[in-house]
């Protein structure tokens, strides 16, 4: 028995010496509270603070927040009690100090990744001297927090947090006040404003056919001009709506989306222009007001939160982890992106308001006409109807969505012309590519590109329809100009600014059928099969401008048309 209590003994001094439960799983916890609150609260600004922690829901976001953060603790103190039952007891403390100095550093003083302009994260480089020193210097400290002699360093980090955190934290607590869901406007202004709209993954054609079909919808689009010939430049949403804003670009090239400053698009000038923006646009806003898809509902606001860690975790831990990120952002955000009702957009309707004293720009990109098909002709949800679905991942599918998306965009015109502010709006109507392969049967819009199985040829068929200010007409215009979803970053900015300023946008004028065209434009394809819906994993093809998609396609030894596989 005394040889079995001294052991004992023995093990349990060893194991203090190392410092105590509380104290490593105090740290756990702190850890926790940094990665999810703390460092994105000393990171964002107010505005986008406000923006994901309180729109409307702040009690609800606030207990998600716990939820991560218990998430973490649960984790990581896993794998501490597990290595303190062992041998290795000393290597389980030595993680929990180490996780918690490299948050620290990287969180608020050596960020690993971070991007500029527009750059997307995955093609920000990591900042070596960054990682080099936030491992280093973890190790390091680790070691001397786990000895007997940690007075010194104890003081540092406690004064440094106390820095970072109190601004922060008061922050946090303040930004959770009570703000009422009802408390949404969206005004406009009586002399000029522009809507931009855009429905995820309606294809052009599709609404071609609707529009022959269909008289109501074709008298309520009839002061506008559809474009049965329009292309995007890349298959996805980031990229695409990036051509909106910037023009015809390489994307892929890192040092472009650098200079792509949204400062310097005129909406951004809060002198001139009242700018709101929705889901998809907000990164292009940095001077006017955020709506957040939080007012919507609870899905969206948990996704937006989710979309709000990207960049933090980037800082945090590399863009490698966004990667991981982005992976269970697509399988476990599905429902909040994808599957939510018409909500947000009707919500966006009511809200459109009268009051602005300055010109209003308002863009925003609704997803819920996003594959799976899951929305019928009269916008119901069917995510749990199992036959609805099965018969439904078609063309036919693809129909019915896209007929309520445009009997929603029918709705916006009948607000603004309810306001009185129709005349003087511009109003863009569009998509930002069209559907992946599996929903054809037939070419073309069956044909993939360099083999890939989702990202094929329809995916470059948007939708577009505009309506300029004081365009006035007795049935809708019909254009087979060819023309580029990017072209609406020039002609948008000839309606509100000066030629000179807008010089920096490649592309056409829309209004103007004089409008000299390029001799060619960046089209972002799949480089083979294993390419994905980011644009860094992409490659950038130059092709005539002049020309149709396919036929410029066919023709470039970097694109290989094919039917899909067994068709």
């Amino acid at each position: 028995m005394e040889n079995t209590g001294g052991k004992i003994d023995e093990i349990v001094k060893g194991f203090f010496q190392i410092r105590s439960h509380l104290f490593c799983n105090a740290l756990i916890l702190l850890t926790g509270f940094l990665v999810f609150l703390f460092v994105p609260f000393y990171v964002l600004t107010p505005e986008q603070a406000q923006q994901a922690f309180n729109n409307g829901r702040g009690g609800r976001v606030f207990l998600d927040i716990l939820s991560l953060v218990g998430l973490y603790f649960a984790v990581v103190g896993t794998i501490y009690w597990i290595f303190a039952f062992t041998r290795f007891r000393q290597f389980g403390a030595f993680i929990a100090v180490f996780l918690f100095v490299w948050v620290c550093l990287s969180g608020f003083l050596f960020p690993l990744t971070t991007a500029r302009g527009t750059e997307e994260l995955g093609l920000a480089p990591v900042r070596m001297i960054n990682l080099i020193i936030v491992v280093g210097v973890s190790v390091v400290i680790a070691l001397l927090i786990l000895s007997k002699n940690i007075n010194i360093i104890s003081i540092f980090f406690g004064t440094f947090l106390l820095l970072a955190i109190v601004p922060s934290m008061y922050a946090a607590l303040s930004i959770f006040e009570s703000r009422s869901l009802d408390d949404l406007s969206v005004p406009l202004s009586p002399e000029k404003n522009l809507i931009m709209i855009s429905l995820d993954g309606v294809p052009g054609h599709i609404v071609t056919d609707i529009l022959a079909e269909d008289e109501s919808l074709r008298e309520k689009f009839k002061d506008f001009e559809y474009f049965r010939n329009v292309n995007s430049s890349a298959p996805s949403t980031d990229a695409a709506l990036s051509g909106v804003m910037f023009g015809n670009q390489d994307l892929t090239v890192a040092a472009t989306l650098q200079r792509n400053d949204p400062s310097l698009l005129f909406a951004n000038d809060a002198n001139k222009f009242n700018f709101m923006t929705g889901f998809g646009y907000k990164q292009f806003n940095q001077t006017g007001r955020q709506i957040s898809a939080g007012q919507f509902g609870v899905p969206e606001q948990r996704y937006e939160l989710f979309v709000m860690y990207r960049p933090v975790f980037a800082r945090l831990f590399s863009k490698v982890v966004v990667w991981i990120v982005d992976i269970l952002e697509y399988e476990l955000g599905r429902n909040a992106k994808f599957y939510t009702t018409t909500l947000g957009v009707e919500t966006m309707t009511n809200i459109l308001d009268n009051g602005s004293n300055k010109p209003s720009v308002y863009l925003s990109h609704f997803i819920f006409t996003h594959a799976p098909a899951m929305i019928d002709q009269r916008c119901g949800f069917n995510s749990r109807d199992t036959k609805w679905f099965d018969d439904n991942q078609n063309k036919f599918g693809v129909i019915k969505g896209s007929k309520c998306g445009l009997l929603k965009l029918a709705d916006f015109v009948d607000k603004l012309k309810a306001l009185g502010v129709y005349d003087n709006t511009l109003i863009v109507f569009a998509s930002d590519h069209g559907k992946i392969v599996r929903f054809y049967d037939e070419p073309p819009h069956n044909l993939t590109i360099n083999n890939h199985t989702s990202l094929g040829l329809d995916r470059y068929h948007p939708m577009l329809m505009v309506k300029n200010i004081g365009q006035v007409q007795d049935s809708i215009a019909y254009s087979d100009r060819l023309v580029l979803l990017d072209d609406l970053a020039k002609t948008t900015c000839l309606v509100f600014e000066k030629s000179s300023k807008c010089e920096m946008f490649k592309g056409l004028n829309l209004f103007d059928p004089n409008s000299e065209m390029p001799d060619d434009f960046f089209v972002h394809v799949a480089k083979d099969a294993t390419s994905t819906w980011r644009v860094h994993t992409m490659k950038s093809v130059k092709l005539p401008r002049g020309v149709p998609l396919e036929q410029a396609m066919r023709a470039s030894d970097e694109i290989k048309l094919s039917p899909p596989v067994g068709q």
